[in-house]
């Protein structure tokens, strides 16, 4: 950790897109995890299983976990994003291709940030479609889930490139 060069790199106008989409993301989930609330009972259904039928109960303040969650994983990826030097690349940086190496990684743990915060929001909504005795539609959740897991890999693919 710290091998890297300390090369300074200011955020660019997509990581900031970025941080403010999540910024929305979690606003999203805050107010709809209230608007729920106000019209759950005392228990409410925390898990369900694959015919989407509640399966694990729980307290109605459980609705207000991914409100919380969103806004540690955008503090976690916001300050991750500040130290890219000692962030783990699939390359050996070097003094010529780290601003490049660090700018992509800065804009992976803003990418990262706002499609997390996505998931969670997309995850309360349904939520309160849920409560509202609409059915739960998993298409969303899944889509978000696809997001998570394919943009780092295109970013490693960049990083690689540019090595």
């Amino acid at each position: 950790m710290g091998s890297h060069p300390k090369i300074e790199v200011k955020a660019s106008f997509l990581e900031k897109v970025c941080h403010t989409l999540s910024v929305i993301f979690i606003l999203v989930t805050s107010i709809s995890a209230m608007h729920t609330y106000a019209s759950v009972p005392a228990k409410v259904p925390i898990h369900f299983d694959s015919d989407h039928l509640p399966d694990g109960w729980g307290s109605s303040l459980y609705i207000f976990i991914l409100p919380v969650a969103a806004v540690f994983i955008f503090i976690m990826f916001y300050f991750l994003g500040r130290k890219p030097h000692i962030h783990r690349y699939p390359v050996k940086v070097t003094a010529e291709n780290a601003p490049v190496l660090y700018r992509l990684s800065r804009l992976m743990a803003a990418v990262m940030g706002v499609e997390i915060t996505l998931l969670l929001a997309v995850i309360t909504l349904e939520f309160g479609v849920e409560t509202a005795g609409h059915p739960f539609s998993i298409v969303p959740v899944i889509i978000s889930l696809i997001l998570v897991a394919v943009s780092p890999i295109l970013f490693i693919i960049a990083m690689w490139r540019r090595r």
